[in-house]
């Protein structure tokens, strides 16, 4: 019995979670499309393969780099840089 209750819990938790991570990922894409220089295209993300998401990751990873570059020669780091390959997708 107390099996069968934890089952049931469990999956009310996982329930739960994807719930509300359906509901984080709505109101990032909301923000997303909210910002006229943000790349829509980002918006489903998480339906691209690994390798996919782990070039876009090192891509803004390199965008980070030269932010902190900038920022230590006493430049702006701000701005709306394009992507390296100037396509995030």
């Amino acid at each position: 019995m107390v099996n069968v209750v934890t089952l049931v819990m469990v999956i009310i938790i996982q329930n739960t979670q994807n719930t509300t991570s359906t509901a984080l990922q709505i109101k990032l894409d909301e923000l997303i499309l909210a910002h006229h220089t943000a790349h829509n295209a980002v918006m489903d993300m998480e339906t691209l393969s690994e390798s996919e998401l782990d070039r876009i990751k090192m891509e803004y990873a390199e965008l980070a780099m030269r932010a902190r570059k900038q920022m230590h020669q006493g430049r702006p780091e701000t701005g709306t840089p394009d992507l390296p390959n100037s396509n995030p997708l």
